[in-house]
């Protein structure tokens, strides 16, 4: 049986210094994936990848359907010491989708200011090697170690994905969003993102985890 997940179309800006990314005229870009919920990526205090717990059949997060426990399995794992990181689930072609009647329109007033659009680093894939019952994997980033690994340009995600699945490994494509915890206040009352200081962005809000 075909498995079912409610979408909708959210709008998310990159949030980028990169000049290939942000496109010609160093526009930024602003996409409208298919959100299906939150994914909580946990890293242990010693180091190694993050973590996803899934569904297995479907490599679906736990709770990404409403979103509802997140919060709580958050604050359980940072009593553990764990990093946390809130990213949105987004479609995969082995999905069959639908919008559910209650959901909220995120389309032709997605750009007015009190829908402004969530903001991310990029694209992110999870993956579960064979035998990793119940748990995903995301990549640590080289250079941040607050952050999974992202891709600024989807071809990258998707060569990655063709790549795991000539290998027989299932993944999922994440947006990684930003987090209140992310931004510094500056000395002149501003706002400043840790991981992307040189990057344009609308405000210093986002899924927080601290």
């Amino acid at each position: 049986m075909a498995f079912t997940l409610a979408a909708a179309a959210v709008p998310i800006r990159l949030l980028t210094a990169s000049d290939a990314a942000a496109g010609m005229h160093g526009r930024s870009t602003v996409y409208r994936p298919l959100i299906v919920g939150p994914a909580l990526l946990v890293r242990s205090p010693d180091g190694g990848p993050w973590e996803v717990e899934v569904d297995d059949t479907t490599l679906a997060p736990l709770g990404c359907d409403d979103g509802s426990d997140s919060f709580h399995r958050i604050a359980r794992y940072r009593a553990q010491g764990f990093r946390c990181r809130l990213a949105a689930t987004l479609v995969s072609p082995g999905d069959t989708c639908r919008r559910p009647r209650h959901a909220r329109s995120h389309g032709r007033g997605a750009d007015r200011p009190e829908h402004r659009p969530l903001e991310m680093y990029g694209w992110a894939l999870m993956y579960q090697l064979p035998d990793a019952n119940g748990i995903a994997t995301v990549d640590p980033h080289d250079h941040h170690p607050d952050l999974p690994a992202f891709f600024e340009l989807p071809q990258e995600l998707i060569d990655r994905s063709e790549h795991l699945a000539r290998h027989g490994i299932p993944s999922r494509p994440l947006a990684l969003i930003t987090a209140a915890s992310d931004f510094d206040r500056t000395a002149d009352g501003g706002f400043r993102n840790r991981y992307a200081a040189a990057a344009r962005f609308a405000a210093a809000r986002g899924f927080s985890t601290s």
